[in-house]
């Protein structure tokens, strides 16, 4: 299902493209010559940006809004891949040889991008490496986060298994003291980087906090609450 572009805006000088992960460690002149090969975009909310089958001939960086990247299982259920915000990079099937995006991108809330062709990010990175770096940095969080989401689809039931560990090992001062993210995914059977986002999950929910080497349960009830849902 192709898509239309957004309405073409105006530049707002280097700053936002200084914060985008491809960008990272360029100087003021280095920025100021890679704005001048994006142009820049703006998309309603709920605009799908583009779909599977899509020609991947365009990476877009994030300047403003919220953007979800998902797939559609064969139940017909959305699955979530990665929720990106400013100064994120997507479409980075177009720099990795592929001829077409392999999920869905939908604008989350209005939103203003910078637009880069294939061609254009690989002119940049003749001329600068550290592009090409940070292309390969992108490349491999995704990565990660895609292996996260086939865990968690493997094994759904990784936030109650957690919840229940750290149950079984709070003290009487409601911490979990001596475990690190590595020992607790070993424990629970799943990667440390999964492990971690479930707990920053719980985190951001206000069921526990996190702290330098111990993690204080704030809310038991609710932590017992989630272990029960397995």
């Amino acid at each position: 299902m192709a898509t239309s572009p957004g309405e073409d805006g105006n530049a707002n000088g280097i700053g936002d493209l200084a914060s985008s992960q491809l960008f990272r460690k360029l100087s003021p002149d280095e920025l100021r010559q890679a704005e001048r090969l994006t142009q820049v975009r703006t998309y309603p909310a709920g605009r799908i940006i583009y779909s599977p089958g899509d020609i991947a001939d365009v990476v877009f960086l994030l300047r403003r809004g919220s953007v979800r990247l998902f797939r559609i299982a064969p139940s017909g259920r959305r699955v979530v891949i990665d929720m990106l915000t400013d100064g994120a990079v997507f479409g980075e099937m177009a720099l990795v040889g592929a001829m077409v995006y392999d999920t869905f991108a939908e604008a989350s809330v209005d939103c203003t991008f910078s637009v880069m062709t294939r061609s254009d990010v690989e002119n940049l990175i003749a001329t600068q490496p550290i592009v090409g770096m940070n292309v390969l940095d992108i490349i491999g969080l995704r990565l990660l986060v895609a292996e996260d989401v086939i865990e968690r689809l493997a094994h759904p039931a990784i936030p109650s298994r957690l919840a229940s560990l750290l149950l079984s090992v709070v003290d009487a001062n409601g911490e979990v003291r001596g475990l690190s993210h590595g020992d607790l995914a070993d424990r629970v059977g799943v990667r440390r980087e999964t492990t971690t986002r479930v707990l920053n999950e719980l985190r951001t929910s206000g069921v526990i906090e996190i702290a330098r080497e111990r993690i204080r349960v704030l809310d038991a009830a609710r932590l017992q609450s989630i272990a029960a849902a397995d």
